[in-house]
């Protein structure tokens, strides 16, 4: 039980997908799985480098998950590392809605994060709307909206708002 959504990040190098973490917040709603994306979008902003390893993929990927407050959605899945967005729509336990990060590295910096929204049907959408549809606006007031949008912009990833599904 509870309000679960869903924060899928993947990490592309030269328009190649390396891994992308799904991870699930129990009482995810309102400000909860929001608050996460901005501290994985920060704490990865400020990671210095990777090294280009034959598990690299992995490493990155356990990176993302140790920033993260919620849990990885496929511990013991085999393929765990690369559940698409449309795999994530389909099959996940989401009455709130889901989000997407995607950490482009160039070398082995990271440029140009983005973070995309999508109401609980999979739907894009904005900020307003995806803490409207998910009847958390208390909690994600316009007060918090204006905040998060300027320290997303702050440490370099841009919100997406209703874009289409990119999976």
């Amino acid at each position: 039980m509870g309000e679960r959504t869903q924060l899928s990040v993947a990490v592309v190098r030269d328009d190649l997908e390396l891994c992308r973490v799904s991870i699930h917040y129990q009482w995810g709603y309102g400000r909860v799985m929001l608050m996460d994306a901005l501290h994985i979008g920060w704490s990865l902003e400020f990671r210095p480098w990777w090294h280009h390893t034959a598990d690299e993929a992995e490493q990155v990927a356990q990176d993302i998950i140790g920033y993260a407050a919620g849990v990885e959605n496929f511990v013991e899945w085999d393929n765990r590392y690369h559940e698409n967005l449309t795999e994530m729509f389909k099959w996940s336990d989401n009455n709130d809605g889901f989000a997407e990060l995607t950490v482009p590295l160039s070398e082995d910096t990271v440029k140009g994060l983005e973070l995309r929204l999508y109401d609980h049907a999979g739907t894009a959408c904005t900020l307003a709307e995806y803490v409207q549809r998910s009847e958390s606006g208390e909690y994600a007031d316009s007060a918090f909206r204006h905040h998060f949008k300027a320290l997303l912009a702050d440490i370099g990833v841009e919100l997406i708002e209703k874009a289409g599904v990119v999976a």
